[in-house]
């Protein structure tokens, strides 16, 4: 049991690391665009 929960912390931090990455891609396309429209 003490094994998987290891495993879910890892894929916990994962997802997390994950969505940052998705995060501020995110956020640098839209700033990127609004230097565009701007």
């Amino acid at each position: 049991m003490g094994n998987t929960r290891c495993d879910f912390k890892e894929l916990l931090t994962f997802i997390d690391m994950l969505l940052g990455i998705l995060v501020e891609t995110n956020v640098k396309k839209i700033r990127s665009s609004h230097l565009y429209i701007l």
